[in-house]
Order: C-alpha cells, then sequence, then structure tokens
C-alpha cells in the first residue's frame, strides 16, 4: 500500500466486515437481520450460522470463512467504488467547469489499494 494511502486507511476486522455486507445485504434487500445474514452466509459458502457465531466472536474456526469475507467485501467496495466513478461522471455532465481530478484521484487511490489488498491476500494463501 503507498505510504500517503497507508496513513489515512482504516483498520477494519473482518467481524466489522461481515457485520456491514449483512447491513448491506439488509438495505439493498429489505430483509431483516437473520435473512440477510443467510444470504451473505450462501454467498460466502457457509453454514448460514457461521456468519452469525463469527460476527459475534464465537466461531473456533474463523480462517474458513474470514477469506470469504474479506473477497466478498472486497467486492462490495468495488462496487462501492464503481458507483462513486458515475456519481462524477454524472456530476462532470452538470457541472463541465468543475475540476474533478482530486474525486478522481482519491477513487483510483481506493481502487488501488483495495486491488494491492487483494493481491497480497492471495499471495499469503497462496503458499
Amino acid at each position: 500500500m503507498p505510504k500517503d494511502l497507508e496513513k489515512s486507511a482504516v483498520s477494519v476486522t473482518v467481524e466489522e466486515m461481515a457485520d456491514q455486507l449483512v447491513g448491506a445485504e439488509m438495505r439493498a434487500s429489505r430483509l431483516k437481520r437473520p435473512f440477510a445474514q443467510r444470504e451473505v452466509s450462501m454467498r460466502a459458502g457457509v453454514a448460514p450460522s457461521a456468519i452469525e457465531n463469527f460476527q459475534r466472536g464465537r466461531l473456533k474456526h474463523a480462517e474458513r470463512i474470514s477469506g470469504a469475507i474479506k473477497e466478498m467485501y472486497a467486492a462490495f467496495l468495488m462496487r462501492q467504488i464503481a458507483g462513486l466513478e458515475l456519481d462524477v461522471a454524472r456530476a462532470r455532465a452538470v457541472e463541465p467547469a468543475r475540476d474533478f481530478r482530486a474525486a478522481e484521484a482519491a477513487i483510483e487511490a481506493a481502487r488501488k489499494a483495495i486491488q494491492g489488498e487483494r493481491a497480497d491476500f492471495e499471495e499469503r494463501h497462496s503458499r
């Protein structure tokens, strides 16, 4: 990760990632928490109770699902970035004279940081 981005990076635990994924699923699908947890667990390829137990810190073998959660979270963040890129494109159409370089640079830095984390994760787990 670039040094300037490293200073401003936010550390998120895998449990927090799972919670954010469940929350996003609840908002996107208008599901209640147990159904959203089930949906996230199905996508992660784990038992429905695993996400709830993972979020509560009760899962003994957390490393089994942490990789899937991290990958799902990275994909979630990449979708968020794509949404921001679309917002910038729309804003540029409305205000063509406005300078959007700072926003574009921040989006690109976030994209590279996520891709770098993915590459680091794959390298650590391919050994």
